[in-house]
């Protein structure tokens, strides 16, 4: 928590790198709490490593360890983001009447399953034309699919290199993620949509996952 020191040492960062840096810094405290090494353990586990190797800093704190998995596993600390997240959703919805079976996860299904979730979204709502769809299986047999489609148009202040302050026009992207469980058939789907569209993204998913 020196935030003196790490504001001294990027006076010396080109703003591409600054900003770089701030993201990664902004990750890592994500991470640096119980949660977080429990997502961390959890994604270490899944990965082709099957868990830590030797030099893991195990007696370090959780900020040590969070950033000695950025510097040596980015690829366990950027699944460990997204089981964090997860971790963090408030479910809205849960039914229990899907088929058990063996949920589509390859690149067909998942760009399948991003169309139409792009073509219901532009449809009712009037968003969501462009639409990303990603997927992971934690340990207790849950399936996630992410899905981040395109929101509605903001428009924010931000100074520009000069310091300048500028009104920019940005669209960025909400989530709706779809977690299923096979064992028990149970679908859950968090997404800040209408009651009615939930129905209809509940049904696609249905159709094109399972």
């Amino acid at each position: 928590r020196h935030v003196e020191s790490i504001e001294q040492c990027m006076t010396y960062f080109e703003p591409k790198q600054r900003l770089k840096a701030e993201q990664v810094l902004r990750q890592v405290f994500e991470l640096a709490c119980p949660s977080g090494c429990i997502a961390i353990r959890e994604a270490a586990q899944q990965s082709e490593r099957g868990g830590f190797p030797r030099q893991w800093p195990e007696n370090a704190n959780l900020y040590c360890q969070a950033l000695w998995c950025w510097l040596n596993m980015r690829r366990v600390f950027d699944q460990a983001l997204v089981f964090h997240e997860v971790e963090k959703t408030n479910w809205w919805r849960k039914r229990d009447d899907l088929p058990q079976v063996e949920p589509g996860t390859d690149t067909d299904t998942l760009e399948m399953l991003s169309a139409e979730v792009s073509d219901l979204l532009s449809r009712e709502d009037g968003r969501g034309r462009c639409c990303t769809v990603e997927h992971c299986r934690r340990e207790n047999g849950t399936d996630y699919f992410l899905c981040y489609p395109d929101d509605y148009l903001r428009s924010v202040l931000a100074h520009t290199k000069s310091g300048r302050l500028v009104s920019r026009t940005i669209r960025p992207t909400f989530e709706i993620i779809f977690a299923y469980r096979q064992s028990e058939g149970t679908l859950e789907l968090h997404a800040k949509v209408s009651t009615a569209l939930k129905l209809e993204l509940e049904e696609a998913f249905a159709r094109i996952v399972l």
